[in-house]
């Protein structure tokens, strides 16, 4: 178990301080309620492979894609379609 210790600045911006846990050569699976943009979800993924990570996985509840958003930098990227994407 690892835990990445992040902080919301503003609307727009994540400031990460410290990834709490040992991720090296692991597969680490990302869970988060709401994907907009996917901006926090790829820096916590960046955060993990900076540390070694061997794969990086995300799962996500509720994807809203806003905009052009289409996350990366992930080995897979799981998603329910609980609710209509912003963009169909």
């Amino acid at each position: 178990l690892a835990i990445i210790d992040k902080r919301r600045v503003n609307a727009k911006t994540v400031a990460f301080n410290a990834l709490i846990g040992d991720v090296a050569d692991k597969q680490v699976g990302l869970v988060d309620d709401i994907c907009s943009t996917g901006g926090t979800l790829m820096a916590a993924a960046e955060v993990c492979r900076t540390q070694g990570a061997s794969e990086v996985i995300a799962a996500v509840t509720h994807g809203l894609w806003a905009g052009n958003a289409l996350p990366s930098g992930f080995d897979r990227f799981l998603v329910t379609d609980s609710i209509p994407a912003l963009n169909s």
